[in-house]
């Protein structure tokens, strides 16, 4: 159930005065201004639920951006290996915006060096000339008693 109330401008700095009983329920409450909605008072835990909601959701675009972000510099590796190749052969790379920004033969020197100059960020690291690391990732087991 929604339960409306008016609000009415008395003078600067505006106040709005909520009798307990028009809170004390579950139900929400719409505040209007000249007939129009301008903001809702839920109680505190749907708000706090909200808010980890809404934490979530930011937390999702922000990692689907990331993803995107990572196989666009894969991509740009790829586009970019024959001229790589001579001048970076068995160093590791670092590739952000889609351009070689860093090279050190030690990977985790060179991911370092990256972080502390431009932040963190996705970026593409890979050795030049090398083949991919093939992940072997177990599988489940069934167990029959």
């Amino acid at each position: 159930m929604t339960k409306r109330l008016t609000l009415r401008e008395r003078c600067p700095p505006y106040t709005l005065s909520i009798e307990e009983e028009d809170i004390s329920g579950q139900e929400l409450i719409i505040l209007e201004r000249d007939g129009q909605p301008v903001a809702a008072i839920v109680s505190l835990a749907e708000y706090e639920a909200f808010r980890a909601w809404q934490e979530t959701q930011d937390r999702g675009r922000r990692r689907q951006a990331d993803m995107e972000a990572l196989e666009r510099e894969r991509e740009a590796y790829e586009r970019l290996e024959p001229e790589l190749l001579p001048l970076y052969k068995g160093q590791y790379i670092a590739i952000r915006e889609g351009q070689v920004i860093d090279s050190d033969p030690d990977e985790m020197a060179l991911v370092q060096r990256v972080y502390e100059k431009l932040g963190y960020g996705p970026m593409y690291v890979r050795k030049v000339g090398a083949p991919l690391p093939v992940r072997r990732i177990g599988s489940p087991r069934i167990v029959r008693r």
